[in-house]
């Protein structure tokens, strides 16, 4: 699907058959959705009623909360990140550390402190071996 939407790149995303198509007006929006349901038609793809929105202000697509200009991760994802145990080992750390830097670019505050400065005290725990002794050196 990727393929074939192509010319349509700057007014649609894709991830494996999920499609976004995103646009300056209402106006515009309408013509972009058209030409991309036409592009998709002529490629033989055929779209699932019912699992369609159209028109939307915002949109969840891939994790992350999008719309009025703005990209952010969403509430709930939030939410599940911060109910995480505290990590046993170097592992478990490492694993936090990557989900968390899923959600890289949309955490800080502009001016403020960003994700590595924010990540860095972790990311230094796993090259100290006093922060889990126990744990087997990869």
């Amino acid at each position: 699907m990727e393929y074939e939407l192509r010319r349509e790149q700057y007014c649609t995303a894709c991830f494996v058959d999920d499609v976004v198509v995103y646009s300056d007006t209402a106006e515009q929006h309408i013509k972009d959705v058209e030409r991309v349901i036409r592009t998709l038609g002529d490629a033989g793809i055929r779209l699932h009623s019912g699992e369609d929105t159209f028109a939307a202000k915002t949109v969840d697509f891939l994790g992350f909360r999008n719309g009025h200009g703005t990209i952010g991760a969403q509430e709930a994802k939030c939410e599940a990140i911060h109910e995480l145990p505290r990590p046993k080992d170097k592992s478990e750390l490492r694993s936090i550390l990557g989900l968390m830097n899923y959600y890289k670019g949309v955490v800080g505050e502009p001016g403020g402190p960003n994700y590595n400065h924010m990540a860095r005290p972790l990311n230094d725990l796993l090259q100290c071996a006093c922060a889990y002794p126990n744990a087997q050196r990869r």
